[in-house]
């Protein structure tokens, strides 16, 4: 095979796994929707304005706060959700979990630096999209 058929090949598997991932994401995000809308609670989920009034929430859940373009609460965030931020890998969620159980919440970014793994510029990036006020 010539290199161009299997860059297209390679592109398109690529394709595949990013919907994938994209179908599962949405999909979990979704979920709680759908069985909202099956057990009639319909008012929460029709109004564009439910959706701002949940945007301006304090305690949006991790994944919530992703969807919404909000900073998540590092504290509360599962190792799936960790996964989310840029940077970080299933390792460094586990070890940021790890980290928070051992030694109780973070506080700041430089907390974060005082991970295994995670230093001072991978420490500002999550920064930006994180919170460290208690759960």
């Amino acid at each position: 095979m010539s290199n161009g058929l299997l860059e297209i090949k390679k592109d398109k598997r690529l394709l595949v796994l990013f919907a994938f991932g994209l179908s599962l994401l949405l999909f979990d995000f979704l979920l709680p929707l759908w069985q909202q809308v099956r057990a009639g609670d319909t008012a929460r989920v029709s109004s564009t304005a439910n959706l701002i009034a949940l945007a301006e929430k304090e305690d949006l859940s991790p994944r919530e706060a992703f969807f919404l373009n909000q900073p998540m609460s590092i504290n509360r965030a599962s190792v799936q959700e960790l996964c989310l931020l840029p940077g970080i890998g299933v390792r460094l969620a586990e070890q940021i979990v790890e980290f928070r159980e051992r030694n109780g919440l973070l506080g700041n970014p430089s907390d974060l630096e005082k991970i295994s793994g995670i230093g001072k510029k991978t420490s500002q990036m999550i920064s930006a999209y994180v919170t460290f006020r208690e759960p």
